[in-house]
């Protein structure tokens, strides 16, 4: 009679701890998915903000009228923006990594074109580490990435953004094109000689 309430005892406990041990794998992948879909948002938003950023010419024309908060470790660009914005001419943005007590947030700020009102939207939340990396043109007119853009009157050939996350693992590349012309091999071999400025 003790062996028999003793199994089952042994029985029970097993049995809680594997729940107890699905429960916390189910909680995981959630938790991996929402972190997930939040990183494939916030791509979609960079790659068709960073795609539809006006080239150098306009871009001079154009002052960003942003809150001042919002230049800390931030791309401010002019663009159409993201379809789900429906913008009716191009606009000023901003992308600003803040840090928070939790890890980083990247902000998305803008201007609406119209009325002139502000917007703000947090587009990634408390990740470990946010980045920006710009593909510039030398003075030899070759391709270089470069962790600085000084002159936003002329326009990154491309722009990267990399987040890293706890839940995510290691660092994530995005990378985005301001010129669709330019041939996507440039991102990896930027100093190759058909990445040069009018292909020489």
């Amino acid at each position: 009679m003790i062996v028999t309430i003793t199994v089952a005892a042994l029985i029970a406990t097993a049995g809680s701890g594997l729940m107890g041990f699905w429960s916390r794998l189910q909680a995981r992948a959630a938790e991996v998915e929402s972190r997930s879909n939040e990183l494939l948002s916030a791509t979609a938003i960079f790659r068709n903000l960073v795609s539809g950023a006006i080239p150098a010419p306009l871009q001079r024309m154009m002052t960003p009228r942003l809150d001042p908060e919002s230049d800390l470790r931030s791309v401010h660009l002019t663009s159409i923006g993201p379809a789900s914005l429906r913008l009716d001419r191009p606009t000023n943005f901003a992308l600003s990594i803040r840090p928070t007590e939790t890890g980083q947030d990247l902000m998305l700020d803008w201007t609406d074109p119209n009325s002139g009102e502000a917007h703000r939207e947090t587009i990634l939340r408390g990740f470990k580490d946010i980045g920006f990396r710009f593909l510039l043109r030398t003075p030899e007119r070759t391709l270089e990435w470069s962790a600085n853009w000084n002159a936003p009157s002329e326009l990154p050939a491309a722009i990267s953004l990399t987040a890293e996350d706890a839940v995510l693992g290691p660092p994530m590349e995005i990378i985005a094109r301001t010129h669709g012309r330019m041939p996507a091999s440039c991102v990896l071999l930027p100093a190759d000689p058909s990445c040069r400025e009018g292909g020489r």
